[in-house]
């Protein structure tokens, strides 16, 4: 038998193991030099919402409390 590294109990020649290491740098090389793909174009809004805001306005937090309150404030102060 020539001779080799073992390499899981097998032996595996010099230059099988050559040919291996640059077949995977060649890929790694290759798939990490590609192109990623554009990014997709967001989608726009369809318009406003209900309450006459758009999608993109910032969220008012005490606005929406107070809004909250008056609705169904009554309701958490009878329980």
């Amino acid at each position: 038998m020539s001779q080799g590294y073992k390499i899981l109990g097998r032996t595996v020649k010099p230059h099988i193991l050559a040919v291996a290491t640059v077949a995977t740098s060649a890929g790694v090389v290759a798939y990490f030099s590609r192109k990623s793909p554009e990014p997709s174009k967001p989608v726009e809004s369809a318009g406003p919402t209900s309450s006459g805001k758009s999608i993109n306005d910032e969220f008012n937090i005490e606005e929406a409390l107070n809004d909250y309150l008056k609705e169904d404030g009554d309701k958490i102060l009878k329980k």
